[in-house]
């Protein structure tokens, strides 16, 4: 039994594609696995991203609460703090951009991940 999940599975895998003996309904779907995990690859790519940058928008949102409550109530400060209010208003919109990012990667990740289970499961490398 070879796995996808293992390095050493997908070189094993990668290896049986480039026979030319190789069954060619077997090839075509070891190729269409191969696309997949690279989709999958894809998408968690982009959840990695959009998790990052809500972190750093999260950040972002404590430094200026911070700043507000820093600058305080004096008339002085106002035009600033209004500023500040105004910013983490639009950041806030952002992080929930950042949110259904994370959403639908994941739940493409997951999609992706039973296409494959399904693609892998239905391959049999035994003898014809």
């Amino acid at each position: 039994s070879v796995s996808w999940s293992t390095s050493l599975g997908r070189q094993t895998l990668a290896l049986y594609l480039d026979n030319p003996d190789a069954d060619p309904k077997i090839a075509a779907a070891l190729k269409t696995i191969n696309e997949a995990q690279k989709n999958r690859g894809e998408l968690q790519t982009e959840l990695r991203r959009a998790r990052q940058g809500k972190r750093r928008m999260s950040r972002e949102q404590d430094r200026l609460r911070r700043n507000i409550k820093t600058l305080g109530e004096a008339k002085v400060n106002r035009k600033l703090a209004q500023n500040m209010a105004k910013r983490l208003g639009a950041n806030e919109r952002s992080i929930a951009q950042f949110n259904a990012r994370i959403v639908a990667a994941q739940e493409a990740i997951h999609s992706q991940e039973q296409r494959l289970k399904v693609l892998i499961d239905g391959i049999s490398l035994g003898a014809k």
